[in-house]
């Protein structure tokens, strides 16, 4: 009787599991990079791409995630969503669409990409004249490593 209860139990929340919308939370020291296999150890940078059928994949630096999606020709009606670390809010994943990014030298990044995701606009304006650095969106970010 119990075999059958553990049994169900387990079914059930793997289930569940799998109907989870949105992003999954990134384990720092734990998740490793989907496209350098490094682990991921910083909470203010990393990146989440999650595909239409619901797979997970992790990265540890923007960079990552745009390199994963040239190399394995990512077409945008397999991707359900992406998602980016908040600089100012580690370990909280935003969406990578509408995140502001800073680009700057002054910035040191996991995989040497020197941007940072952020999600308010305010903040994003304080960080562009502390680290004399560029605003970029999401377009930005994917023709930057597109010409790099």
């Amino acid at each position: 009787m119990i075999h059958k209860f553990l049994f169900i139990y387990s079914f059930l929340l793997l289930l569940l599991s799998a109907c989870q919308d949105g992003p999954q939370p990134i384990q720092i020291g734990k998740d490793s990079c989907a496209f350098c296999k490094m682990t991921i150890m910083d909470p203010k940078f990393g990146a989440e791409m999650i595909t239409a059928k619901g797979k997970v994949y992790k990265f540890d630096d923007v960079n990552c995630l745009v390199h994963y999606m040239t190399e394995n020709k990512s077409n945008s009606a397999d991707i359900k969503a992406y998602y980016v670390l908040d600089w100012n809010q580690p370990g909280t994943l935003i969406d990578a669409l509408t995140a502001e990014y800073i680009f700057s030298e002054n910035l040191k990044t996991p995989m040497a990409s020197n941007i940072a995701a952020i999600s308010e606009t305010t903040i994003a304006d304080s960080l562009l004249i502390k680290w004399k650095g560029k605003r970029m969106n999401w377009n930005d970010i994917l023709k930057y490593f597109a010409d790099n």
